[in-house]
């Protein structure tokens, strides 16, 4: 064999070694067994110095591959990060855009859309503010949800609870429910 083998002739000499080991099982003389075990060693003997090489530049793609998976995973959380913490922003934001608008269509600087909703025009974007569909506002733990409004013992489903206060005229909903709408900003370029 000659140096720098292949994985996949390394792979070979095994299937090699392999037939070998069974032809040595197989052998009846003392003679015989003694030509194929001095061809096992001899072939172990060439693989060994091959596989050790192969083994180590191996090993040193699997450390670098595993650096750079955990710098990655450490990128990822900084970028994570960022992100809720540019949400928040953008949340924070809306929520005074919302009130800005509420106040200017109050004070006769906004203007309000022949569908009604409220905006403001800076000349470089439109911000209006549109009523959201409402939502199930109710207790946290879900042992204090009616039990027609779960779905499991461990889920709600606000879809029922929705449906069951729309129904129900407001002095009949069980205590800790609401129904909130949140404003939606939309903002226009």
């Amino acid at each position: 064999m000659s140096g720098n083998l292949t994985t996949a002739q390394i792979l070979d000499a095994f299937a090699h070694l392999d037939f070998l080991e069974g032809e040595l099982a197989l052998a009846t003389t003392d003679d015989d067994r003694e030509v194929i075990d001095r061809d096992i060693n001899a072939l172990l003997g060439e693989l060994a110095e091959e596989l050790v090489g192969k083994v180590d530049a191996l090993a040193h793609v699997v450390d670098r591959a595993e650096a750079e998976a955990a710098m990655a995973r450490k990128h990822e959380q900084r970028a994570a990060t960022r992100r809720r913490r540019a949400v928040r922003v953008a949340e924070r934001c809306k929520e005074r855009i919302g009130w800005l608008v509420a106040e200017a269509v109050e004070q006769g600087i906004g203007q309000t859309s022949r569908s009604g909703t409220p905006f403001v025009d800076t000349g470089r974007v439109r911000c209006s503010v549109q009523r959201s569909a409402p939502s199930v506002l109710g207790p946290e733990r879900v042992e204090d949800w009616p039990e027609e409004w779960t779905t499991t013992t461990t889920d709600r489903s606000k879809a029922r609870a929705l449906k069951a206060l729309k129904a129900l005229p407001e002095d009949q909903w069980p205590e800790g429910f609401a129904l909130v709408r949140r404003p939606s900003v939309r903002i226009k370029a």
